[in-house]
């Protein structure tokens, strides 16, 4: 693995300035961005249902949110080649600021729910998209130094998801509603400091937006895309619908902290070794994962017991990870190649759509939670069938 001067180096090349300030300066905010961020993010549902929204009405909450995050996802592309990726991340953090301190009016509104779905669309495309155009940037040249400094890149976002729901769940555990806003508040607003005292750094891109037919003119850029999209109808499921379903099966906020914490410590564990083999054995990891994913989900759906539920948190952490990093290393990867914020607008893209189309299927039924659990089987199956089909083709070509 390259070292830390290495990475310092290849900031300096591309960026220009103080380069090793510039390179720990952008670090810092991800990582007061991430700890901020994690705080409160998976406990977002729980905290609207303790103030009193149905259920229902927090799945509508979803629909509206990523219903906006997906026309949005554009609107950052264009802003960030205008004002530069930079200065978005920092409207994209102030954004989310205020998406929270919504959280704050305890009152059940559905003008603020509004809101909160407006003000969530907007951070979720303006500070993700000019984020990862950053991060795209920031690594180094070819396709085994794309996976280890991915390693070395996000670790910084793995410690900041590992304290993140520590702090939140002892907060709501021993505080309140408003200690766990605040603290997820002040860690996003120190996160913005550091970005204004980069300077000279190239984040606009030089070269122009490529339309849909053009970007997905290539093989790669479609199985990516695809891969993806159906991966992205189990992420929701597993990150936000199963910590409602853990929180009012056990009625308890340590039980949702607990899922949280799991999940981050399994990633931080998991993520390295995963990445040294993900583009090595691309098409097998995404067909394994996949499928190993969908019988965890039969098996949450056929065995009712909390000494299931948890150690199942750590083994889906562990296949998630087998299945998304060989396909955000092949993103990252073709990103590089082609146009790295037009890349990055597709893949936020890819993500959302389905989320869309899961929550407004959802909010349409009765059986939330059932339904739930077999859509994100589905995705994954298909996801394996797909895999399949692109592993024969690649066999078919070697033999």
């Amino acid at each position: 693995m390259k070292s830390l001067a290495h990475h310092h180096l290849h900031w300096q090349r591309r960026h220009g300035g103080t380069p090793i300030s510039n390179f720990w300066l952008f670090e810092l905010s991800t990582l007061l961005h991430m700890v901020g961020y994690s705080v409160v993010s998976i406990f977002i549902p729980i905290l609207l249902l303790q103030n009193g929204y149905p259920l229902r009405d927090i799945l509508w909450f979803y629909v509206l949110f990523n219903g906006l995050d997906v026309p949005l996802n554009f609107f950052a592309d264009w802003l960030t080649r205008r004002i530069g990726a930079r200065l978005v991340v920092a409207v994209g953090t102030v954004a989310c600021i205020t998406m929270l301190s919504l959280l704050l009016v305890a009152a059940h509104s559905w003008a603020i729910l509004i809101l909160f779905a407006i003000f969530a669309a907007f951070y979720d495309t303006l500070y993700w998209v000019a984020h990862l155009y950053l991060f795209i940037k920031a690594e180094a040249h070819g396709e085994v130094a794309i996976e280890e400094d991915r390693a070395i890149l996000t670790s910084v976002g793995i410690i900041g998801t590992l304290l993140g729901p520590m702090i939140g769940g002892m907060l709501l555990i021993f505080g309140t509603h408003a200690s766990v806003l605040s603290a997820s508040i002040t860690f996003l607003f120190f996160s913005l400091l550091p970005l204004f005292y980069m300077h000279r750094i190239a984040d606009k891109p030089t070269t122009a937006f490529l339309p849909p037919r053009k970007f997905f003119a290539l093989h790669e850029e479609r199985r990516n895309w695809l891969y993806f999209f159906l991966y992205c109808f189990h992420d929701p499921v597993e990150y936000i619908l199963w910590p409602i379903f853990i929180y009012l099966t056990f009625g308890s906020v340590t039980s949702v902290a607990v899922l949280a914490v799991l999940a981050g410590w399994s990633s931080a564990v998991f993520s390295y070794f995963v990445g040294k083999q993900s583009q090595r054995h691309y098409t097998v990891m995404v067909l394994v994962g996949s499928l190993c994913i969908a019988l965890v989900w039969l098996a949450r759906i056929y065995i009712h017991n909390a000494d299931f539920y948890y150690p199942s948190i750590i083994v889906m952490t562990f296949l998630a990870l087998i299945t998304t990093v060989p396909i955000e290393g092949s993103i990252a990867h073709r990103a590089r190649e082609r146009e790295a914020l037009s890349a990055m607008t597709y893949r936020n893209t890819s993500t959302m759509l389905p989320r869309f189309i899961l929550f407004l299927i959802l909010a349409l039924m009765v059986n939330v939670f059932q339904v739930g659990f077999d859509i994100a089987i589905f995705g994954v199956v298909l996801l394996s069938v797909a895999s399949t089909v692109v592993l024969r083709k690649e066999l078919t070509i070697k033999g």
